[in-house]
This record gives structure tokens, C-alpha cells and sequence, in this order.
């Protein structure tokens, strides 16, 4: 036995020894602070004492507990660096146990007490933030915090802590690979502690230089240093360091080649380590024996120490050891010849290593993958790793060389300027460099000139072809406007043909059958007929054929008559709608055609998008030769950050959770007619909600000097009288039996379709917006849901995620119904859980077929539920249905066996209401809740019956019937047999012996 396999076991007695005298100090010491505790103390003195106790207290529970206690100590002396302290402890309490993503916060909290990152209160909290972002390998935040204490510790001077953060600073540049100014700072750290006689703190730095000689290699240096840390650690019976300083033993060993020597320090290190709960530091430890085993060829052995170091740093978040042990352990799997195993340990680490750019690791996973496909014979994917490998190993190396090589070409650069400067003392050489050097400027004049040449002609060819595409533009531009002209134009005369003839019906026959169809169609002919007007329009603008044909007239009869015109849909949406007019007459020149468009517009958006219960005004103001016409809303307002768009052609403001349909041209096309009746239209936001929009037009003939015509021959008023459609007045059935559709649709006139289409077969619901439409589907119940996607308040995809995400309403189907043709659309409902998608317009066959399709599948899932071999069995099914069952019988088999358990008792249990709980179970299984209970009991009472010795008493009450009769009686209905006759039946053939072999749960 060698000599320091000797000393080592000794330092090993002792150590342990020590460790038990100090758990007995320990336990004085906690004996005196809870007297002094018990003597009333000041609130800063109890803090104090606190603090102590969870130091002295080797118990986890028990140390957080007078932590605790520090805290609300601490937090009645109102002083906020005590506060920070008291958080600055609760902190390092976790990070003592490696719960790190725990005890960062808490530091945190101690620096937004105090709130003065310069204060010197905080150096600790920096210390141990530095600790903690270490630990979690997060070097660059470590350096910060670090960085932060030191800058501190030059006005406030500290020694024992700016020692600490010297120390941890070269543990941080070590994990970076700088040695050289590592040394620097462990240097630093040693030679503060060896000034302050500060044995705790020497013996660190003293085991952190000798951990890096280990890794330089020079084991003898390192072996010194290491018993060095080791016998003033033992000295003062610190624990940690005596840990450390054997870990760093066990590594020097490694590298002599001493393997025993190096496990017997090991497992010195990982008792205390244990001992103390320092679960990253057994992982490491763990990795460190499973190396050894590996170099020594007892792989089982090393890939069971592996194994258990990968389980506690998963547990603990430490990527690091996580990816050191997936590397080891693909090794290792390697090497036994598990191929699988080692290629998922390998692909793993490299992961991981990735993530925490650690590229030496990486590259080992490519070579270890390389490798182990080269002893598969796949050596395709051999080559591949190999190259990677290879190019990552250059990528590093070269990074390595790049200082020499700088170093080397600078003393190139001056060398080469020396022999320069001594050629430059011939004189012959002096004029030749001078000759070279005018020709050298000479050349360099040629070459500009010609650059510049160069330059103005690709400028110039840039020019012509930026003219030529502006030429093609508006070309281009010229023909789509007058396609637009025409075809606009081609569509007047068949709309103007099928308004007519349908104004007139509705005028003529206003109580026909059919008046709330005709009223529909001529709504949205009017509404086409609109929008083509200003797809002409913008044509004519865009051309600069738009001429203003200004005539006198009555403009307060105008402004009536407008109002007028919205009068119903105002009515219909149960706003309040209001029209302010100056007294006595106005009367001014104005184009009438324009100017209604304009308020046609305002007033339309204002109606659209006021909710139901708001209010819209109309408001004229004449000052002097101009007029103000004011429509003043209470919806939702313009964003802020959309109000310089809200003008722009084909703009939309809300494209969010609050959407409606619309072309984005209605207001685009109201600022370019204002403009050009020589006015303005501005908006602003309502400081109550809502918006303003101001339109402000000349009205005086000095205005129209141009642009006059007479009265006669001007554009006559052409007002479009509206026909409201009331969807109440489409009949539904009320059967009892019919299924139920709710329909989510805010335009009133596609709602009424819709409902007419579906009435005669179907109850139908309507909702105005997805937010009345989510409160009905939770009120009601229905079977099917019909919702539009672009809703105000709630949209429909929205509408469709909660309801699929709602475990009372998740089994009821729906169809999507949207105006975007696009692909995209239509995939993003499907994926949230619609059942069905339709893109307007659509068949009302196509409709009615599929809402029908969705119900006989539901009705389908009914009877396949409803009829199983095993009706009360759990569902083996991963859908949501099958999981509802699944949680209903876990209820029942709890509770059926009490008597007092009914159907408020269910309801409440799973958490719905009654009527919930009937719809969702009777869509799913066709039994109410009270036939569902009532039946699972009888089944329960059928295997109780089962029994040998069971009476029909004792089988009633524990399948929780109170009522032999009405017992025996449900029973015979269900079974076909009397409770008696079944057992009879039962006992001939083979049965349950002993009750407690009845299978409750199948």
C-alpha cells in the first residue's frame, strides 16, 4: 500500500470524526439561539438569530422554516437592507440544495428592495447570483453580477467578499477556458484571504489553482495545492471544502493513473456531499467514479454511476452534467456494443451540447457517432460525422491559432517596414519611390475618372428603365381603371332591372309571404349596386375624370333625408339614433352625389360598428361660408396607431378579436370625394369611447366658380330606401325532439337566410356577435353551431377554440362559415377543432346536407356509446367524448353505493350545471343523468348478485338503493327478471365465491 494511499485514508478517518464532533457543536449552538431567541430580543436582533439557526440547522424543512420566520421578522422593521439580506439568505438556502431556478428569484427580490445597484448591501446577493448562474453553466450572466460586487468593493471596501468574488470570477473564466487571467484572480482571491487570516475562504482558492494545474497537467503542482485546501479545510472542519478537496483529489489520481486511490477520494466526497443534500455536486462526483470504472474498463459499472449522475441532473436542470453524462454514456454503450442506446445517448449530448455551446462536447458526439456507424458498416453516415467532426475540429483550432497568427503577421508588418526604411537611405531608391508614387497618383486620378464614367452611365440606364416602368405603370394603371368603368357600367343596367320590379313588389304586396325575401334580395342589390358606385368612382379619380357638379339646394332637407334612410337598421340594433340641426334653413351649393356618398358612408360605418345599445348622432354646423357635418359614434374607436391609416384604400382597422367584413374602400373613397369638393374629413377618438368623424365643405357659389350647374340638371337625390330584415319573423319548429342550432352570424340579412333555410327541421338560435353566441351555447346546450368566422366581440375561430376546449360543450359539431376563399383560412379552422367549413356563397343545399350529415354522426356516436357490450365499462378512446365518459363512471363507481348521491350530487361532482350535464349526456349516451345513475347502480347490483352468500337486501343497499320494492322492481324491468330469479340463475353456473372479488372497476 502506497504511502499517500495511506495519508488518504487517515485524512478520511479524521475527517469523519470531525464531522461528528461539529453535528454535536451544531446542535449546542441551535440550543443556545433558541434561549436567547426565547428572551425577546429587538426585531433586528431576532432576524439575526434566525439567520443563525437556519445556517446551524442541517435539516432542509427545518432551516426554510426559521428562514421564514427571519422574513417576517425582517419585514416589520420596515429596513430595506435587512429585508434584502433576509431574501439574499432565503436564496442561498435553495442554492445550497441546487434548486437554482428557486433561488434566483429570491436574489432578485433583494435587488429591487434595495433598487440601488451601487449600494453595498447587495455585494453579497451579487456573490451569490454569480454562484447560481455558474452553477447553471450561464457565464456571461455570472461575469455581470461578478463584475457588479467587484466594481462595488473599490469604494466600499470589503475584503472577505471581494476575495469570494475574485475566486468565483476565476471559476467563471476557467468554465471559458481563459486560464491566464484565471490564475490571476484565484491569485488575487489567495492572497486577501491569506491577509485576513481567512482559513474558510483559502482553502478554496488554494483547491481552485490546484484544479487548474490539473487541468494543464501538472499533476505534482496540483497534488500539492489540492492537500494543501485539504488540511485547512480539516483543520476548520468544513465540510464543502473537504468534499471539494477530495473531488480534486480523485481527479489528480485519475490523471496518474491511480484509479483506487482516486475512488477512495470519490467516495469521501460524494457521504458529505449527500449528507449535506449538494445534489449537483453527487452528480458530478458520480460522473468522476463512472470514469474511472470506464478507464478501467468496467463498463456496467460506469454506466450505472452515469446513469444515476444523468437521472439527478435532469431532476436539477444541470445541462451541463446532462450532456457530460449522455456523452459518457453513449461511450460507454458503445463499447458494450449497444448500438441503439449509444446512438440516442450520442445524439443527445450533442443536443444538449449545442444548446449550451459547448463545442469541444459536440465534437466528441460526431466523433463518437462516426465511429460507432463505421463499426456498423454504414459508412455513409460514418463519413458524414466524420466530416463534421473534422470541420468543427478546424472551426476550433483555427480559432486557437488566430491570436499567433495576428502576433506573427504583426512582427512580419514590422520587419518588412525596417528593411524599408533602410532602402529608403539610398538616395537612387528615395527618387524611384517617388516616381512610383506619382505615377501611382496618376493612375489612381485615371481610375476615378473612369469609376465615375462608369457610375453616370449605370445611373442613367437606371433612369431610363425606372421611366420606362412608370410608363408601363400607367399604362397599365389606365387600363384597369377603364375595365373598371366599364364593367362597372355593364352592371348597373341588370341591378337597376332586378331593384326596380323588387321595390315595387315590396311596395305593393307589403303583407305577401314573401316580402321578408323580397326585402332580403333587395337589401343586398342595393348594398352591390353601392359598391360599385365607388369602384367607379375611384376609377374617375384615378383618371382625374371626376368632375363636382355643384348646384344650390336645401341642405338641411338633405341631411334629414339621409338620416331618414338608416332609420330602420338603427331600430333593428337597438341604437339610439339622433339628427342635430342648426335652426332655420340651410341652404348652400353642394354636390348632391357626392355629398351623400359621403354621408352614406360615415353614417353606415358609424351604425356597423356601434354595439347594440349605443348611440350614433348626426350633427350640421354652418360657419359662415363652410358647413361641419359631424357623425359621432360609441363603438370601439380607431386605435391610436391606426388612425393615419384608417384612410387608406383597402385598409381595415381591426384585424384582430374584433373583425368585420368590408371592403376597406367606403372611407378612402368619402376623403377622396371630400377633396375634391374642395373640403376635409378628419377623425378623432372620443375621450368617453367611440369616435368622431368631421367632414367640413365649402358652401358658397365663390368656392364653385367651374363646377356650377342648375339646379335642374343636377344629380337627383338617390337616397336608397332600406328594407330591414327581422329574422324573427321566420317560423322554426318547437318540437321537443328537433335538434337544436344555434346560429352565430352578426349580418342580419345572412342570419334570417340561414335560419330560413334550416326552420322547418331544426329550433334554431340566433346570436348578433360571438360573445352572445358563446353565452347561448352555454345556456342551451345545442347540437350543432353554425358560426360566421369574422364576428365583432368574439371571432369565429375564437369561438370555436373555446367551445372545443369547454368540457360541458366540447362534444358539439361546427361549421365555419367565412367570405376568404384562401386555403389558409380554412386549415387554421380546421385545425382548431371545426367540424365542417363552407365558403360563402354558398348552396343552402349544401348547407341543410351537411348540417344534416353532422347530426346523423352524432346520433351515430349516441348509438355506439349507448350500445356497447360493456355500457358502464370505461372507453378505451383517446377523444375528448370518450375521456368525459371515462371521468362520469370514476364519479359514479366513487359514489353509487350511497344512497343520498342523486343527480344534484352529480352535477355538482363534475362540475356543470343540470342541464348541461342532461344536454352533454343525453347527446352522448341518449340516457338523462337520472337514468345514467340509475342504471350504472343496477349493473353494480348484477355482479354484487353475483356473489355466493349476498341476500337481495344487502345487494340493494350497497348498490345505493334504500327501497327494496322500487328496487326489485327497476331492476326486473331492466334485466327481464326478479333481483331473486338472476341470482337463482347465477348460482348455476360458476360465479363470484367471495364478495370481495367483485370487479367494481372493468
Amino acid at each position: 500500500m502506497s504511502a499517500r494511499l495511506v495519508i488518504g485514508i487517515v485524512c478520511f478517518l479524521f475527517s469523519i470524526a470531525a464531522w461528528g464532533q461539529a453535528r454535536d457543536n451544531r446542535g449546542h449552538e441551535v440550543d443556545s439561539l433558541l434561549e436567547a431567541l426565547n428572551q425577546s430580543p429587538s426585531p433586528e436582533t431576532t432576524v439575526r438569530i434566525y439567520n443563525q439557526l437556519a445556517e446551524a440547522t442541517p435539516d432542509k424543512e427545518t432551516a426554510w422554516a426559521y428562514q421564514q420566520q427571519a422574513l417576517e421578522a425582517a419585514l416589520k422593521t420596515n429596513t430595506n437592507e435587512l429585508i434584502a439580506e433576509v431574501y439574499t439568505n432565503l436564496g442561498r438556502h435553495h442554492r445550497k440544495f441546487s434548486d437554482y431556478l428557486f433561488a434566483i428569484p429570491l436574489y432578485k427580490k433583494a435587488l429591487n428592495v434595495i433598487n440601488d445597484s451601487a449600494n453595498p448591501a447587495l455585494l453579497d446577493t451579487y456573490l451569490e447570483l454569480g454562484i447560481a448562474y455558474l452553477r447553471m453553466s450561464k457565464l456571461d450572466s455570472s461575469a455581470f453580477y461578478l463584475t457588479q460586487g467587484i466594481s462595488i468593493t473599490s469604494t466600499h471596501p470589503d475584503p472577505i467578499i471581494e476575495a469570494s468574488l475574485y475566486n468565483m470570477m476565476g471559476n467563471v473564466l476557467k468554465d471559458k477556458n481563459d486560464y491566464k487571467n484565471a490564475i490571476d484572480y484565484y491569485l488575487k482571491a489567495t492572497e486577501i484571504f491569506e491577509q485576513t487570516n481567512n482559513d474558510d475562504g483559502l482553502t478554496q482558492s488554494l483547491a481552485n489553482i490546484g484544479n487548474l494545474q490539473n487541468l494543464l497537467r501538472e499533476y505534482d503542482k496540483a497534488l500539492d495545492y489540492a492537500l494543501q485546501s485539504l488540511a485547512i479545510a480539516e483543520k476548520i472542519n468544513k465540510q464543502p471544502s473537504i468534499a471539494y478537496a477530495n473531488r480534486l483529489l480523485g481527479r489528480i489520481y485519475r490523471g496518474l493513473k491511480k484509479y483506487d486511490e482516486a475512488l477512495l477520494a470519490y467516495e469521501r466526497a460524494i457521504r458529505v456531499y449527500e449528507a449535506s443534500g449538494a445534489r449537483r455536486d453527487v452528480s458530478e462526483t458520480l460522473t468522476n467514479i463512472g470514469n474511472i470504472y470506464f478507464e478501467k474498463q468496467n463498463l456496467a459499472q460506469a454506466k450505472t454511476h452515469y446513469q444515476k449522475s444523468l437521472q439527478i441532473s435532469k431532476a436539477i436542470t444541470d445541462s451541463v452534467n446532462m450532456a457530460y453524462s449522455y456523452s459518457a454514456l453513449g461511450l460507454a454503450s458503445s463499447q458494450l456494443k449497444e448500438n441503439k442506446q449509444a446512438t440516442l445517448y450520442l445524439d443527445s449530448s450533442i443536443r444538449v451540447a449545442k444548446r449550451i455551446q459547448l463545442p469541444l462536447l459536440v465534437m466528441d458526439g460526431y466523433s463518437g457517432l462516426s465511429e460507432l456507424y463505421a463499426r456498423q458498416k454504414n459508412y455513409e453516415l460514418a463519413y458524414i460525422y466524420h466530416k463534421r467532426y473534422a470541420a468543427l475540429s478546424d472551426s476550433i483550432t483555427q480559432i486557437q491559432n488566430r491570436q499567433a497568427t495576428a502576433d506573427l503577421e504583426a512582427r512580419y508588418q514590422n520587419e518588412k517596414k525596417e528593411n524599408e526604411i533602410r532602402a529608403l537611405t539610398d538616395e537612387y531608391e528615395i527618387s524611384q519611390l517617388r516616381l512610383q508614387k506619382q505615377n501611382s497618383q496618376r493612375n489612381y486620378l485615371i481610375g476615378v475618372l473612369l469609376l465615375s464614367l462608369i457610375v453616370i452611365a449605370l445611373f442613367y440606364r437606371l433612369y431610363r428603365i425606372k421611366q420606362k416602368t412608370t410608363q408601363k405603370l400607367e399604362a397599365l394603371n389606365e387600363t384597369q381603371s377603364r375595365f373598371f368603368a366599364n364593367i362597372s357600367h355593364e352592371f348597373r343596367t341588370p341591378l337597376t332591372l332586378i331593384i326596380g320590379p323588387l321595390q315595387q313588389k315590396i311596395e305593393q304586396q307589403p303583407d305577401a309571404p314573401e316580402v321578408n325575401e323580397w326585402k332580403l334580395m333587395h337589401r343586398n342589390a342595393v348594398r352591390l349596386h353601392r359598391l360599385i358606385d365607388q369602384i367607379l368612382d375611384l376609377s374617375k379619380i384615378e383618371s382625374g375624370n371626376m368632375q363636382v357638379q355643384a348646384a344650390e339646394g336645401d341642405l338641411k332637407h338633405f341631411l334629414k333625408l339621409a338620416h331618414a334612410s338608416f332609420s330602420s337598421l338603427a331600430n333593428q340594433k337597438q341604437i339610439t339614433y339622433t339628427l342635430h340641426l342648426p335652426e332655420g334653413d340651410i341652404t348652400g351649393i353642394f354636390d348632391r352625389d357626392k355629398l351623400e356618398k359621403i354621408v352614406y358612408n360615415l353614417l353606415f360605418n358609424a351604425l356597423k360598428f356601434t354595439p347594440q345599445g349605443g348611440a350614433v348622432a348626426l350633427t350640421a354646423l354652418q360657419h359662415a361660408e363652410h358647413l361641419s357635418i359631424q357623425v359621432a359614434d360609441t363603438g370601439p374607436g380607431v386605435p391610436e396607431d391606426k388612425l393615419t391609416h384608417i384612410f387608406d384604400r383597402f385598409y381595415q382597422a381591426g384585424e384582430t378579436e374584433t373583425t368585420y367584413e368590408g371592403t376597406g374602400l367606403g372611407l378612402a373613397l368619402s376623403k377622396e370625394l371630400a377633396h375634391a369638393h374642395h373640403g376635409t374629413l378628419t377623425t378623432q377618438n372620443r375621450e368617453t369611447g367611440g369616435s368622431i368623424f368631421t367632414l367640413t365643405i365649402p358652401i358658397a357659389k365663390a368656392y364653385y366658380k367651374n363646377e356650377l350647374v342648375n339646379a335642374a340638371t343636377s344629380p337627383a337625390d338617390n337616397l336608397y330606401k332600406e328594407y330591414a330584415t327581422d329574422d324573427d319573423a321566420v317560423e322554426t319548429t318547437t318540437e321537443a325532439n328537433t335538434p337544436v342550432v344555434l346560429i352565430a352570424e352578426d349580418e342580419t340579412d345572412m342570419r334570417a337566410f340561414i335560419k330560413q333555410v334550416l326552420a322547418n327541421e331544426y329550433t334554431i338560435i340566433t346570436a348578433e356577435d360571438g360573445k352572445d353566441a358563446w353565452e347561448k351555447i352555454l345556456n342551451h346546450v345545442p347540437d350543432l353551431v353554425i358560426s360566421d368566422l369574422m364576428m365583432p366581440g368574439m371571432d369565429g375561430n375564437t369561438l370555436c377554440k373555446k367551445l372545443k376546449a369547454h368540457e360541458a360543450v366540447s362534444h358539439i359539431p361546427v361549421i365555419l362559415l367565412t367570405a376568404r376563399a384562401d386555403q389558409q383560412s380554412k386549415l387554421e379552422g380546421l385545425h382548431i377543432g371545426a367540424d365542417d367549413y363552407l365558403t360563402k356563397p354558398f348552396d343552402a343545399r349544401e348547407l341543410y346536407a351537411r348540417v344534416q350529415n353532422l347530426i346523423a354522426q352524432r346520433e351515430k356516436l349516441k348509438v355506439l356509446f349507448a350500445h356497447r357490450a360493456a355500457p358502464f365499462a370505461p372507453v378505451p378512446e383517446p377523444t375528448p367524448e370518450a375521456q368525459f365518459l371515462n371521468k362520469i363512471i370514476a364519479i359514479l363507481e366513487k359514489n353509487y353505493a350511497n344512497a343520498d348521491f342523486g343527480v344534484e350530487e352529480f352535477t355538482r361532482e363534475i362540475g356543470m350545471s343540470r342541464m348541461q350535464l342532461h344536454r352533454k349526456l343525453k347527446a352522448l349516451t341518449d340516457k338523462s343523468p337520472g337514468d345514467f345513475l340509475r342504471l350504472f347502480r343496477l349493473e353494480r347490483a348484477k355482479k354484487i348478485l353475483a356473489v355466493k352468500g349476498v341476500s337481495v337486501s344487502e345487494a340493494a343497499y350497497q348498490s345505493g338503493f334504500n327501497n327494496l320494492p322500487n328496487f326489485s322492481r327497476l331492476f326486473k324491468t331492466w334485466t327481464g327478471q326478479t333481483p331473486s330469479e338472476y341470482q337463482e340463475n347465477q348460482s348455476e353456473s360458476p360465479s363470484v365465491t367471495n364478495q370481495q372479488d367483485i370487479v367494481t372497476n372493468p
